[in-house]
């Protein structure tokens, strides 16, 4: 959608919603894992990098170095919903490392990051939603595109009391499940 449109918003009222449905009602919002994007954005504030460890002890057998685990690879293993803001200011690089993840029947992720857990099983629970300014659209590759459900937001949400955002949020995440795009223009 445009800049105002309402995308942020409508993308964290689907993940509340969807974790509402999953959890009978009831969620924590530590749950949904936001982030901004930019040019900046790194694979490893994604998925993870080596970094020091957090146990400052000198004695025989600590380690000095482990795995930090991103916000996106915690998602992906406890089954939260990550939540790609600007998704189009984000390198190119940084977006392509997302696509294993996207495609159909995927249960696992490739974590070559960590040498000593490479690969991850994605939870059932896990998903993605990425946000981006209509206009940008273009630049993000045709593979990545053709992974994601696209709904495209113009002013549908100008007017609207909070009642019928409700259920404008119902039937997006209820037609989502069984197709594979939406296109309100």
């Amino acid at each position: 959608g445009k800049e105002g449109s309402g995308k942020t918003f409508l993308a964290i009222k689907v993940a509340e919603w969807f974790l509402k449905l999953r959890e009978g009602g009831t969620y924590s919002s530590n749950h949904i894992c936001y982030t901004v994007c930019n040019e900046n954005l790194k694979c490893g504030d994604l998925i993870g990098n080596q970094g020091p460890s957090k146990e400052n002890s000198k004695e025989a057998g600590s380690k000095l170095i482990e795995w930090n685990q991103g916000f996106l690879l915690k998602s992906i293993i406890n089954g939260y919903v990550a939540i790609l803001d600007n998704i189009d200011d984000t390198p190119a690089m940084v977006i392509e490392r997302t696509n294993p993840l996207l495609e159909e029947g995927q249960t696992q992720f490739n974590v070559f990051e960590n040498q000593s857990d490479p690969i991850v099983d994605i939870n059932d629970n896990f998903r993605l939603i990425s946000i981006c300014n209509k206009d940008k659209l273009s630049s993000l590759s045709p593979a990545f595109i053709s992974r994601c459900i696209v709904i495209n937001l113009n002013d549908q949400l100008v007017g609207l009391n909070i009642n019928q955002k409700k259920e404008l949020i119902k039937f997006l995440i209820n037609n989502c499940i069984s197709q594979k795009e939406i296109n309100n223009r």
